[in-house]
């Protein structure tokens, strides 16, 4: 009995989502990477993009259950196209440094469907390369290098040691890099040493940005939310900071996909810490826990879009993501900035970032959220 496997490994990718809190898939998938007092950053569109190619060669339930999970409002082509189309709106050369990549690794004699091929060649510009999985370490070595590549180096290892077997037969990358630059960067001299309150209760020291301007704020009885517009006026960072140090876990189950339709620009003082930290999330039993069940049985998972070959599964989805936030601006991140201007002096509101808060980088053109997080201790 042939009892080949098929691995799909997810990095940083992208879907067109009207914003997090209005896209089910990635606010499930968020709470559920969640641990306590821990930091925490991903990436919904580079699962989603992964798991759409994963859909294109998926039949029957199998396919069922990706589209439902994903909740996918399109089909065929036309969900497909959704991500050829994407990947051209996001770049601008001119403002930020936006480069995404992916690619198919099939084992040397694993046959795959020209027509799978075709269409991820087509709307992911994704090659289809040959490795060796019966050498399965240098099979890993070579798309871990790949991976490094396209990010930058800032994403090492993601297929750690014994992810892939001699008993694997493709994986799917999608791998993205952002670097861009804040539209009024903080001032290195203007960082100072400051207090700040972790998930614990533990009151620790941490670099902390200073800057005032004028950006779009908005507040309820319970959060402030402020943007922090990149260079370019297309991407900003939006962040979400509960009241109350003991706040976040309700300001997750009820986050907003951006700033309430009255928000104005006004004058802020913001005080931020300075953060870089990874995540890593293997996948397989948060998708499992969202319903994607068939694709992860040899018994009943349907590829025949992918391959002829038997007993085709999913053995893994990995998800590794990485983040800086400094004076300059944000890595691994996209971009966008905002006009600043006082026309008339107005008492400015304070933003001191000094207990746990969530973070969200989006696209405003599109609404896409490209990354998500939550920082629970700078450190």
């Amino acid at each position: 009995m042939k009892t080949p496997l098929f691995t799909a490994i997810c990095l940083l990718a992208l879907i067109r989502v009207p914003g997090l809190a209005s896209d089910p898939f990635s606010t499930e998938l968020y709470l559920l990477a969640r641990e306590p007092g821990k930091n925490l950053v991903l990436s919904p569109f580079s699962v989603s993009a992964a798991m759409a190619m994963v859909h294109a060669g998926a039949r029957g339930a199998t396919r069922g259950e990706i589209a439902k999970a994903l909740r996918f409002d399109l089909e065929g082509e036309k969900l497909d196209a959704r991500y050829r189309d994407l990947s051209t709106q996001l770049p601008d050369a001119k403002n930020y440094d936006l480069r995404s990549a992916n690619a198919l690794w099939a084992h040397k004699d694993f046959p795959v469907a020209p027509a799978f091929v075709s269409l991820c060649r087509s709307y992911y510009t994704a090659p289809l390369e040959t490795v060796d999985f019966a050498q399965p370490d240098a099979a890993r070595l070579r798309i871990n290098s790949w991976v490094e590549e396209a990010t930058a180096r800032r994403i090492r290892e993601l297929l750690p040691p014994g992810s892939v077997d001699p008993l694997s037969r493709l994986v799917l990358t999608n791998a993205i890099h952002f670097h861009g630059k804040w539209a009024t960067p903080f001032r290195r001299e203007s960082t100072k040493p400051g207090p700040f309150r972790t998930l614990q209760g533990e009151s620790v020291t941490v670099p902390m940005m200073a800057h005032s301007g004028s950006f779009r704020y908005a507040e309820t009885g319970t959060a402030q939310m402020l943007e922090l517009p990149y260079a370019g006026g297309r991407m900003a960072m939006l962040l979400l900071l509960p009241r109350d140090a003991t706040g976040l876990e309700a300001l997750e189950k009820s986050l907003p996909d951006g700033l309430p339709a009255g928000a104005a620009s006004r004058p802020v003082a913001v005080k931020l810490p300075k953060f870089q930290f990874t995540t890593s999330l293997p996948l397989t039993n948060l998708l499992n826990q969202m319903g994607i069940k068939a694709a992860f049985d040899a018994a009943r998972a349907d590829f025949s879009g992918i391959s002829t070959a038997d007993g085709l599964a999913l053995t893994a989805v990995l998800h590794k993501a990485f983040i800086e936030v400094n004076e300059e601006g944000t890595e691994a991140a996209a971009a966008t900035g905002a006009i600043i201007g006082v026309t008339s002096f107005i008492e400015p509101v304070a933003f001191t970032a000094n207990r746990p808060f969530l973070f969200l980088i989006r696209h405003a053109a599109t609404g896409t959220v490209l990354f998500a997080g939550r920082v629970a201790d700078p450190r």
